[in-house]
């Protein structure tokens, strides 16, 4: 998925190992040219997409059963940063929750439980802290924690997280200003106790920081 020249969202696609389809554009021409588009699974029938349009409002596309993909539709408030990195992933088994920068360099957080409306983007944690172009990156750090990351304006890797879907914590800076702020940022489950996160740093080098077992985070440490 991306958001092509005319600002409509484009999906390509390949079936049982074959050649690559598309890109296919479709939906109204709502985006800002090459803003970031988050994609997960939201159920065994369901893929979703969502990106902030050039109104600050998240947008959400969905395909159901391999079937002509719909939306892409806003909801929320116009709280957004237009070019902001969307995180989607799902929380647990019932709820699909996106991040994304807000026009306040806030993180905001935004959630569908049971196939249902999305609900928010609400924003959480202190104003100022990413530039509205920032990356985010989001995972489950065990059963009952989810928990997303970013680069704040201070160069320094930023995390937040929520527990027992109770509200969200942070975010919180840890580690040396050793990156451009807003740089892109992943992050993924190393192992069953171990929790992840890479990022190009100011001096060219891949950094990765890691956090054990609900540790504190380690790093991050140029490789």
């Amino acid at each position: 998925m991306a958001i092509d020249h005319d600002q409509r969202m484009c999906v390509a696609w390949e079936t049982d190992n074959g050649p690559w389809q598309g890109p296919v554009a479709f939906g109204e021409a709502s985006f800002i040219a090459g803003s970031p588009v988050g994609v997960a699974r939201q159920n065994p029938n369901q893929l979703t997409a969502l990106a902030v349009g050039e109104d600050g409002r998240m947008r959400v596309a969905w395909e159901t059963n391999n079937g002509p993909w719909q939306g892409p539709v806003a909801f929320g408030e116009d709280a957004l940063a237009p070019v902001s990195g969307v995180a989607v992933k799902p929380q647990n088994d019932n709820q699909l929750t996106a991040l994304a920068v807000g026009a306040d360099g806030r993180m905001y957080v935004a959630w569908e439980t049971d196939n249902g409306p999305w609900q928010g983007p609400v924003g959480f944690g202190d104003q100022g802290l990413f530039p509205s172009y920032a990356g985010i990156a989001a995972e489950k750090q065990n059963d009952n924690q989810f928990t997303a990351v970013a680069i704040g304006h201070d160069g320094r890797m930023h995390v937040a997280w929520e527990t027992g879907n109770g509200p969200w914590q942070g975010p919180v800076a840890f580690g040396d200003a050793a990156f451009e702020p807003g740089s892109g940022i992943g992050l993924a489950r190393q192992n069953d106790g171990q929790l992840t996160a890479m990022a190009i740093g100011s001096d060219g080098h891949l950094h990765v920081a890691w956090e054990t077992d609900n540790g504190p985070w380690q790093g991050p440490v140029a490789i």
